[in-house]
């Protein structure tokens, strides 16, 4: 995300040679000035049309920051860019919408998780706040579903929470995972749920974090073979909190037949200072299988472990 010219809207870098290069920088725009802007999210469809999430309120002033899920998408590869769609419902100021991580499936549809937030909208709100909703299209996003409300009994996400709470991915069968962590009731609890019919319902909320603390999980996940994902989370504290842990990264397999595969394994060898922010966000990708070998994990996630600052560090987990 850029403030340029009055204007706060995403940037897009694109590489023609796999990434060893980055030829052209793309903008798509805002439609009005000194505007609120976060959180951008990019997916690329089948047919190579490009869409955009992004978190979009009408000013820049924090007392009117309202938060709305808009989307835009390029059919060009990026040199041109469509105006905003609005998803999220109660646009443009009781809407609430902070976050919203999007996929597309093979055959087009495009699926959308996102993060309402009573902070970022208006009373009386569209939907109920401190939640997590899946919504999807079926035409290139002129169009929305009715948004569905992801396992809201398990828990409230707070209202001080400033990481990225919601991640969603899609296993090879069209099943569909999303994580996020709530703060009330039962202190920080890292939650998983799945669905098995495009996101019409959702399977009780799964405890991922073992820990009882108020620690912040970070959560995300990424699946692969029919049935099988994989969640990752980074915690520690204390920013928000007053966790005395140090930030680690774990890992954790699960299936929809058999339930977790293993308990958290720890992926991070040396851990964050607990007083240095490390990132509202980790990455967590499915390595290309080759032949009979075993599944590979790629993650990423922020740590200040040498020095005063939060640094970036990635590895390759076989779970």
């Amino acid at each position: 995300m850029l403030y340029r010219h009055s204007h706060v809207h995403p940037m897009v870098d694109i590489s023609y040679d796999h990434g060893a290069t980055f030829a052209r920088v793309s903008r798509p725009a805002s439609p009005v000035r000194n505007n609120w802007g976060d959180r951008d999210f990019i997916a690329v469809g089948p047919t190579g049309t490009v869409y955009l999430t992004w978190d979009f309120g009408r000013s820049l002033s924090v007392k009117s920051r309202h938060g709305n899920i808009v989307m835009q998408k390029s059919v060009d590869g990026g040199k041109t860019w469509s105006r905003i769609a609005v998803v999220s419902p109660g646009f443009p100021d009781h809407g609430g919408g902070v976050a919203a991580p999007l996929l597309v499936e093979p055959g087009g549809r495009l699926d959308v998780a996102f993060w309402v937030w009573s902070g970022g909208a208006l009373a009386p709100y569209a939907l109920p706040p401190n939640h997590i909703y899946f919504t999807s299209s079926a035409d290139s996003g002129r169009t929305w579903s009715t948004p569905v409300a992801i396992r809201p009994g398990a828990g409230r996400i707070g209202y001080f929470v400033t990481w990225i709470d919601v991640a969603l991915s899609i296993d090879a069968a069209g099943n569909l995972y999303a994580t996020w962590d709530t703060q009330h009731p039962g202190g920080d609890i890292g939650w998983l749920s799945y669905s098995t019919n495009h996101g019409r319902t959702w399977s009780p909320a799964r405890r991922v974090t073992p820990d009882h603390d108020n620690a912040e999980h970070i959560m995300a996940v990424t699946a692969g073979p029919p049935g099988l994902a994989y969640v990752g989370w980074l915690t520690g504290g204390p920013i928000f909190t007053r966790s005395a842990r140090r930030f680690s990264q774990y890992l954790r397999p699960f299936s929809i037949h058999a339930g977790w595969l293993a308990g958290p394994i720890r992926v991070s060898r040396q851990s964050g200072r607990r007083n240095v922010w490390p990132g509202d966000t980790i990455g967590i990708s499915l390595l290309p299988a080759h032949g009979h070998a075993p599944q590979k994990i790629q993650l990423s996630w922020g740590s200040a472990v040498s020095g005063p600052n939060s640094q970036i560090f990635t590895t390759t987990v076989r779970p």
